[in-house]
């Protein structure tokens, strides 16, 4: 499919790279379309990119945001 004209495309591929990250990496983190609909040029356009929310705990560590960081290099990589 093409991502630059399907918006139903990116969300299942935005929603399919989070649940294999939770699956597979155990890790949980929100990704979302970027830019927001209300943001871009119109509602109807696709995302261009991937956001995502970082939420720092005090029971996190450095190390897992540097795993974080390792595994969306790794599984981005390979979209």
């Amino acid at each position: 499919c093409d991502k630059s004209t399907d918006v139903e495309a990116w969300h299942e591929e935005i929603d399919a790279l989070r649940e294999t990250i939770v699956a597979e990496d155990r890790i949980e983190v929100p990704l979302f379309g970027w830019p927001v609909p209300a943001a871009r040029a119109s509602p109807d356009a696709p995302p261009t990119a991937v956001a995502i929310r970082i939420s720092a705990q005090r029971y996190n560590e450095p190390a897992d945001y540097d795993r974080l960081a390792e595994v969306l290099a790794r599984r981005l990589r390979g979209a």
